[in-house]
């Protein structure tokens, strides 16, 4: 058993636990050793632990997301025109002759009445997605509903249903 007063012992800062010495990776300098245990550290690098962490902080950080997104439509016009022209494009390619276009343009006006009656971010959401891994739907009436904005960011591209 490992006690604090044992030689060659440190406790993490994150998981407070008294761990050898040699479980603690070299700083910079390479004089001392650091704060957290490699097992925490590796934790903390982790895709998933990342990811969980932007989300959390793009969460509690509305305001400063907002003008993060400003400013790098600011910066990268360029390749901000590049992905709406490349949506565009798509849409126009999996936009079938005989399509209701009048029907699709009310899809989009629906989604603001709704959008203003309910308070909460409404999009339209394209049931079988213009571009997915597996499968790849039209753009026309049949292809489209209305979604909460958050559970339309969750679907993504991927195809729900049978």
């Amino acid at each position: 058993m490992i006690t604090a007063t044992a030689p060659n012992v440190k406790r993490c800062d994150a998981c407070h636990e008294l761990r050898p010495w040699l479980s603690f990776s070299r700083t910079y300098n390479g004089c001392s050793r650091r704060n957290t245990c490699n097992r925490c550290r590796d934790g903390k690098k982790s895709k998933t632990a990342v990811r969980a962490r932007v989300k959390r902080w793009q969460k509690f950080n509305p305001e400063m997301m907002a003008a993060q997104r400003a400013r790098y439509r600011e910066r990268y016009p360029a390749k901000i025109c590049f992905y709406a022209n490349r949506r565009r494009a798509q849409q126009l390619q999996a936009t079938p002759a005989w399509a209701d276009e009048d029907a699709i343009r009310f899809m989009y006006l629906a989604r603001e009445a709704a959008e203003e009656l309910l308070g909460v971010p409404v999009e339209v959401d394209h049931f079988i997605p213009l571009q997915s891994p597996t499968v790849c739907g039209l753009h026309c009436e049949d292809n489209l509903r209305l979604l909460h904005a958050s559970a339309n960011r969750i679907k993504s591209n991927h195809y729900v249903g049978g």
